[in-house]
Order: structure tokens, then C-alpha cells, then sequence
């Protein structure tokens, strides 16, 4: 799940963990396993931040050797594939996403939360409303910030479990720091959370060459909410 938390006068500094990957990484060239997104816009996310979004999303399964393809649900102008593919039955290969403007109070969502997954159906879910808050914080385009919570939410889907990591893409808040990686296309899965997607995929992990380090440094949170 995702959350954050601003606040009008005072900003919490933290250590936060950051990864370096050195010259030995490389993307897998075939990806070993691949999914089937169905996307339902339920907020007015304009289609070419959407677009870009899943782009960004893409990239990162695509280093993690997973395919995914995006099929568009809920709206009168599908295409007839991907009206075929919206009425199957979800699961770890053909998740939901949910793109919707809030969410109402449920047990384990609070007003911050910007994303939460429902692991047993197979359902991503993410606030609109919540990413644009995050974008005083974040110095990256709204699509980008939407495509990293869209990876991270899918991640909790295939990884099956609602915890986070301590670095990469299944971390958060994600610090400067990180956001920096993210725009070089280095806020990634880790090698122990690729294995653990392709498991549950049924596939085998992609000789990538992925090589870890993990730092510390001192860098601003999001601040608390007022």
C-alpha cells in the first residue's frame, strides 16, 4: 500500500536506503514471462498521461524480464481484443488496475493512501486524486510518478505480499534520492523480488547481470499532512 503524509510546517528527515546498479546490469532482451493488464480509467486521467504511464510501468517488469500488455476496459470505444480480454476471470497473468480519482474508507485505506493492492483478487488499486498530491514533493511528470505507482502496485499482485522493501521500486516514500533513479531508469525490482514474480508466474528469472548495492544517506520525506 501506498501513503503519504504532508504536513504545512514541518518536513521529516529520514535515512532511506538507495540502489546503485553497476555497468553489469543489463535489461533482458525476451521477456520470460508477460502479463495481461485490464485497465479501468475510472478517473479523469487524460489518455496520453495514461499512455505514458503504462510506458513508464513497462519499462520496469521489462528489466524485471516481464512483459505486459494493456488492454482497456469500462468504456463504450474498446477495441474488440480488448473486450475479449476484460471479461476474463483476473488472476497473477491478467490483473485489474483500477485508476480512480479517491477512495472511500475501508479497513487498511486512509485518506493518504495513493495506491493499495488486493492481493487475493488480483486487483491494483490507485488514487488519481493521490498521485497529483504527490507532485509538490516529486520533481518528475505526473505520467512518470502515476507509472511508478502502477509498477509498485502490480508488484504487490505478483510478489504476494503487501509489505515494502527497503530500496528499489517496492520501497516507499520514495526520496529524492530514488526519484533521481527513477528518471534514469534505475528505481527497479530487486533480483530476490524478480525471482519471487516469475515464481508466481511460472517462469524462470532472465540472466540479467542485475548487481545491487545498497547506501544510506539523509534525505527529506514527504512531510507530514496538516
Amino acid at each position: 500500500m501506498l501513503s503519504h503524509v504532508v504536513h504545512c510546517f514541518a518536513c521529516v528527515a529520514a535515512v532511506v536506503p538507495f540502489v546503485c546498479l553497476g555497468n553489469s546490469h543489463k535489461p533482458a532482451s525476451e521477456p520470460s514471462a508477460a502479463i495481461a493488464v485490464r485497465v479501468y480509467r475510472l478517473a479523469q486521467v487524460p489518455a496520453s498521461t495514461m499512455g505514458r504511464a503504462e510506458a513508464e510501468a513497462g519499462k520496469i517488469f521489462q528489466q524485471a524480464g516481464i512483459g505486459i500488455s494493456w488492454f482497456h476496459c469500462g468504456h463504450a470505444d474498446k477495441s474488440i481484443k480488448d473486450q475479449a480480454m476484460c471479461s476474463e476471470p483476473a488472476g497473477p497473468a491478467k490483473p485489474v488496475l483500477r485508476i480512480l480519482s479517491c477512495f472511500r474508507p475501508e479497513p487498511g485505506v486512509i485518506a493518504e493512501t495513493v495506491g493499495f493492492a488486493n492481493i487475493s483478487a488480483s486487483i491494483a488499486n490507485i488514487s488519481f486524486d493521490g498521485v497529483s498530491e504527490l507532485m509538490p514533493y516529486i520533481a518528475a511528470p505526473r505520467s512518470s510518478v502515476l507509472g511508478l505507482v502502477i509498477a509498485h502496485e502490480i508488484g504487490h499482485l505478483l510478489i504476494q505480499t503487501r509489505g515494502h522493501s527497503p530500496l528499489g521500486i517496492m520501497h516507499f516514500p520514495w526520496s529524492p534520492k530514488e526519484m533521481g533513479l527513477a528518471n534514469h531508469n534505475l528505481l527497479i525490482f530487486t533480483a530476490e523480488q524478480i525471482r519471487a514474480m516469475l515464481a508466481e508466474l511460472g517462469a524462470q528469472p532472465p540472466d540479467t547481470g542485475l548487481k545491487i548495492e545498497v547506501h544510506s544517506t539523509t534525505t527529506p520525506r514527504f512531510p507530514p499532512r496538516c
